[in-house]
């Protein structure tokens, strides 16, 4: 995977590889050092047009995981 770019403000981080594009996220950014960071697969999306459609992919991934682990 190479990286594509950084945006700081959100704490995320796009890769892509041949086929994908990815997305590093910290879902509990409260924690220290931002949390265990987490990568989603998001297909050949645009990464810019998939975050406009998806706003709300970190609450959920968070409730994904609270649930996982209880």
């Amino acid at each position: 995977m190479e990286k594509e770019k950084t945006d700081s403000e959100n704490w995320f981080i796009f890769y892509k590889n041949q086929q994908d594009n990815w997305i590093k996220f910290y879902p509990f950014a409260e924690y220290h050092g931002g949390g265990v960071p987490y990568l989603i697969n998001i297909g050949s999306h645009d990464f810019d047009l998939w975050l406009k459609e998806n706003t709300n992919f970190v609450a959920s991934a968070r409730e994904i995981i609270i649930t996982k682990v209880q």
